[in-house]
């Protein structure tokens, strides 16, 4: 029996490209990447670093989209818990606790307070954490930063590379490096098979979880 297919069948076959992208999209990596250029200073060695596009529209981008659409989900929930913590001396969720608050006065409602803290455009996902204070924690807003970078190091058994020893530049069309969609979208299913494989190494290591939720290592 020939191997050969009839024209009608090579032109019910999908193309690659419609291929790749559903592959790309059942990974959870994004549809529409951004190409970048990654120079070791040192060897001149060059990498191609795909990164998500960053659409909130489905239409365009549905990993991306999903991804928005969580966060925001997460930063809502974020908002309305931190609606009933205290932000202040004088707020008004001490009452929560039996606390009366600094100044207090009559009229004061827990959950009702008007300070900046409660806010959703202050919650932690444009960039800023909420009741971040030197007092408390005697960190600065870039120690949290960096306090948290290298624990995600440490978890995932990463080495730290030297931030100073590469430069980045965006690939454009008329770049002699610059990858067609296809293989851009190899690249995008490669480095999601990378992060899954390194997010259960790093669950492996940590073993199951042992019910102790205190920030401070104790109960409370």
């Amino acid at each position: 029996m020939s191997g050969r297919q009839t024209r009608a069948k090579r032109a019910a076959c999908p193309l690659a490209r419609d291929s790749m992208r559903k592959i790309a999209e059942a990974s959870g990596g994004c549809l529409r990447p951004v190409q970048l250029r990654r120079t070791d200073t040192v060897t001149g060695e060059t990498v191609p670093v795909m990164v998500p596009c960053g659409a909130t529209l489905a239409s365009i981008c549905p990993p991306c989209a999903e991804r928005a659409k969580a966060q925001r989900a997460h930063a809502d929930r974020l908002a309305e818990a931190l609606r009933y913590e205290p932000c202040s001396p004088a707020c008004a969720n001490w009452l929560r606790f039996g606390i009366q608050p600094k100044n207090a006065r009559p009229g004061l409602i827990p959950g009702a307070c008007k300070g900046k803290a409660h806010r959703s455009e202050h919650c932690g996902y444009a960039g800023r954490r909420v009741l971040v204070s030197r007092k408390w924690s005697g960190k600065t807003l870039a120690d949290h930063r960096a306090g948290r970078k290298a624990w995600l190091v440490a978890t995932l058994g990463l080495e730290v590379p030297d931030p100073a020893r590469y430069t980045w530049a965006q690939v454009t069309p008329g770049d002699p490096d610059y990858l067609p969609p296809e293989q851009r979208l190899l690249h995008v299913v490669a480095g999601r098979a990378r992060w899954k494989a390194a997010l259960i190494e790093a669950r492996r290591r940590a073993g199951p979880p042992t019910g102790e939720l205190s920030a401070t290592g104790r109960a409370a």
